[in-house]
């Protein structure tokens, strides 16, 4: 039986190594710093190899989980959606980009859905956390580097390291700390937590900051040993620890201790806006600006409540008076593609929600909440792939994977 294990491990080094790889670049800094065309270099050779080696096993697969059949259906009925809002907007250069980012999103969706299929049949199950939680640890570095010698971020005085926008690191953080916390040891679990959370802390994103501590109270609550009530108690805790740590971010406390601090030279005026230095944290420029655009895409939405007023509306000039997106991804399926496109961005949650376990429905609340922060959630290859991990229960396979190491330790030393 152990001798079995080790070829099977070993027989899939290298197709799971090159796997792991990509992995890795997709969801890492380097993918956001590379230019456009050498994205599509890489993306190229990830298709070709994912068809390759999908290929080789494919007439073993037999799609038995209704997971799969859903996730196709809704990957079939999204490209459709995407394709008639195409149509339907203006058909300039920006909607004709956005349409190409749109529509990798249900390729690696399928193919790294296919994939973690193939992985988790085999021994080698698991191994991806590792990458996440590298995954996350790597961009809390990059951040503290660029928040103290600035050199990467497109805002000023907040960190975002190699990823260049600081909500995408705070996001990519966030999601990472979730979807690598069962490959790190307990013991070393909540000073993960922390340096995650120092790492989203620099970034200034506030929709960042509360999603980390939605993570934060939801894998206290399920990784928590003990009876029901010592669960609710634990609970209880972290959901108080959590609250008085978001007073101190948005009560303008932290501001306050920061400004009397060697960091008050690393802050600029809209970062001590943020941390509420001098006034309230959401009068800044960019809380106004989001209530605005806001208020803007339910009023766009309403002219066209069905289908919507066509893709990457709210990114031209052609009746969208802002300079910005919508900041919501609600706010932007419903200007862009009404109760239709709407209706598409919440069932993608609710079906990835439905058929992850534990770790992976944190993951997707974590999203649903982000989602009133961000508009490019779909651009992410990380949300693909996560998804795509989830909805093969990746998290529950680790806690298989790790049951069988140690099975297979213990019948080693007999």
């Amino acid at each position: 039986m152990i001798v079995n294990y080790r070829l099977t491990a070993g027989r899939l080094s290298i197709g799971s190594l090159i796997l792991g790889l990509f992995i890795l670049y997709f969801s890492s800094y380097h993918f956001y710093s590379t230019p456009v065309v050498k994205q599509l270099y890489f993306q190229l050779a990830f298709v070709v190899f994912a068809v390759l080696w999908i290929t080789s096993f494919f007439k073993d697969i037999l799609i038995k989980d209704n997971s799969v059949v859903v996730i196709l259906i809704w990957n079939y009925l999204y490209v459709i959606y995407v394709i008639l809002s195409y149509l339907n907007s203006a058909q300039t250069e920006i909607p004709t980009q956005i349409l190409i980012s749109y529509l990798k999103t249900p390729v690696f969706l399928v193919l790294f859905i296919f994939l973690f299929m193939k992985r988790s049949t085999t021994s080698v199950t698991g191994k991806f956390n590792v990458i996440f939680m590298l995954v996350a640890l790597f961009a809390v570095i990059s951040n503290f580097y660029d928040f103290i010698s600035p050199s990467f971020s497109s805002v000023l005085g907040r960190a975002a390291g190699y990823y260049v926008d600081p909500n995408i690191s705070g996001g990519v953080i966030s999601f990472m700390m979730v979807a690598g916390f069962l490959a790190v040891p307990r013991g070393f679990r909540i000073l993960f937590i922390l340096i995650c959370g120092l790492g989203v802390l620099i970034t200034f994103s506030r929709g960042a900051w509360l999603v980390w501590g939605i993570g934060v109270l939801c894998l206290g609550w399920i990784t928590h040993r003990g009876s029901n009530k010592r669960k609710l108690l634990s609970l209880l805790g972290l959901f108080a620890a959590g609250l008085f740590a978001m007073t101190l971010l948005f009560s303008g406390a932290i501001g306050r201790i920061a400004d009397g601090s060697p960091l008050s030279r690393y802050l600029t005026p809209d970062t001590s806006a943020r941390l509420g230095i001098g006034g309230s944290q959401f009068a800044d420029h960019s809380a106004n600006e989001r209530w605005d655009v806001s208020f803007a895409a339910l009023d766009a939405g309403l002219e066209s409540p069905l289908f919507g007023n066509g893709l990457a509306f709210t990114r031209e000039q052609f009746g969208w008076t802002f300079d910005v997106s919508t900041h919501n991804m609600y706010l932007l399926f419903w200007a862009e593609g009404g109760i239709t496109g709407l209706s598409i961005y919440i069932s993608f949650l609710y079906i990835i929600f439905y058929y992850s376990s534990n770790v992976g429905r944190i993951f997707i609340l974590q999203m649903t909440v982000y989602s009133l922060f961000s508009h490019t959630l779909l651009e992410w290859p990380l949300t693909a792939i996560l998804a795509a991990y989830f909805a093969t229960n990746g998290d529950r396979n680790w806690s298989q994977c790790r049951a069988n190491l140690i099975s297979n330790r213990n019948l080693a030393q007999k």
